[in-house]
């Protein structure tokens, strides 16, 4: 494993660990199987492997959010006397009441429970900014909690954006972005730079907002403190922002992700919500792999993003704005390679909900679903052929009408 834990400086004061609880939950009906390997499971993800989520969310943050395990254990299993059911009210009340009776103090909760009878069509579930998540425990991994704890944060399922070759109108939804965990990319790379400006992760001067065309260096989002510079461009576009970041893989959280620069746009500058654009030129390649290339350019109104260079640790990103922007020539964009929409469990609302307390389970507004089966592990749907062979044969089928026709009229 790859320890990526960037320690911060010992003259800055950081923030106390959050204190997550877990608790393990058996039904009447069913119970966890191995349940000393699921817990060292759970604490191993949490905070004690070298790629952990708490080392995750400090290395990304700066040492602002880093978490600890309320008690020191993990707590459980407890029953509740009900058949197995996907149903978080029962499970989060036994949950919440066995820690009370433990006097067990913390800020966050993972319920945890035997999964297999129940069937849920999720692997995680979790409030949207809030504190609770559940887990059927064949489904606990590092990517379930990047993603469900990424929901706790405030984040939204981040979707990608398909629009006419190189401006940025008209587009249409069109799979996940696969540049963040919320995107379906996996916990081998980290949040995107409009979800780590949400959680002001991205201190502020290392986000620029030109006012005017100017030639922008920026450095690998997640790459070491020690390369310096710029991380993201941030600009207003109307009622919503646009957002530029630059990746590279093998730096930092981002082990596993595709070099890039990547264009957001943040809708009504709500950050947790913002969608990838789709930078290919003409088709969407597959795989997501859909950041501007080399010598491509995005337009949006009178700004265009231009990529100059990319490699390594930077790239340089040309600003235009007024006369200077690049003027763009709209064309269909191709045919996607995927299946279309997101999957159901992208379709949210409420997405910026303000916590709830503890003593009221969420509502299925206030909550997102992880699929047991996320789009990136999905493979694309090949086109079929019946359309084209329905149109031959609607082809063959009017001239034969139309034969029969003229013989009627003759006679």
């Amino acid at each position: 494993m790859l320890a990526f834990l960037s320690v911060p400086s010992p003259a800055t004061a950081q923030p106390a660990a959050r204190r997550v609880a877990v608790v393990l939950i058996n039904f009447a009906d069913e119970t966890i199987p191995d349940v000393p390997g699921l817990k060292q499971k759970a604490i191993d993800y949490l905070v004690e492997a070298p790629d952990s989520i708490s080392k995750y969310f400090a290395a990304q943050s700066h040492g602002q959010r880093t978490l600890t395990m309320a008690g020191g254990k993990v707590y459980g299993p407890v029953t509740v006397d009900i058949p197995a059911k996907c149903e978080t009210k029962p499970l989060t009340a036994k949950a919440e009441e066995t820690l009370k009776s433990e006097g067990v103090q913390y800020d966050d909760l993972v319920v945890v429970f035997a999964g297999e009878k129940a069937k849920c069509d999720w692997a995680g579930l979790a409030e949207v900014t809030g504190k609770r998540s559940w887990y059927p425990a064949q489904h606990l991994g590092m990517g379930t909690l990047a993603h469900e704890l990424g929901h706790n944060l405030g984040f939204d399922h981040q979707s990608r954006e398909v629009c006419p070759a190189g401006v940025i109108t008209g587009c249409a939804k069109d799979d996940y972005s696969r540049r963040s965990p919320m995107g379906a990319g996996g916990p081998k790379m980290g949040y995107t730079a409009p979800e780590l400006i949400k959680v002001k992760w991205l201190a502020p001067d290392k986000v620029t907002g030109p006012a005017k065309t100017t030639t922008v260096k920026l450095a690998a989002l997640h790459a070491p403190d020690s390369v310096g510079g710029v991380r993201a461009i941030d600009m207003p576009v109307g009622g919503d922002r646009l957002l530029v970041e630059y990746r590279a893989p093998g730096l930092g959280v981002d082990r596993e992700i595709k070099q890039g620069v990547n264009v957001y746009v943040v809708p009504a500058g709500k950050y947790g919500s913002s969608r990838l654009i789709d930078g290919s030129p003409q088709t969407p390649a597959k795989g997501g792999d859909n950041s501007i290339p080399v010598g491509g350019s995005l337009v949006v109104g009178d700004i265009s993003i231009t990529v100059l260079a990319e490699g390594g640790t930077s790239a340089e990103v040309k600003v235009g704005i007024g006369p200077d922007a690049v003027t763009a020539k709209p064309s269909a964009p191709g045919k996607s390679t995927t299946s279309g929409r997101p999957s159901s469990s992208s379709q949210t609302t409420s997405p910026t909900t303000s916590s709830m307390p503890s003593s009221e389970p969420p509502t299925p507004e206030d909550m997102v679903m992880f699929d047991v089966e996320p789009v990136a592990s999905v493979a694309p749907e090949e086109d079929s052929e019946f359309p084209a062979f329905a149109v031959i044969a609607g082809a063959f089928v009017a001239v034969a009408l139309g034969v029969l026709l003229m013989r009627r009229r003759r006679t």
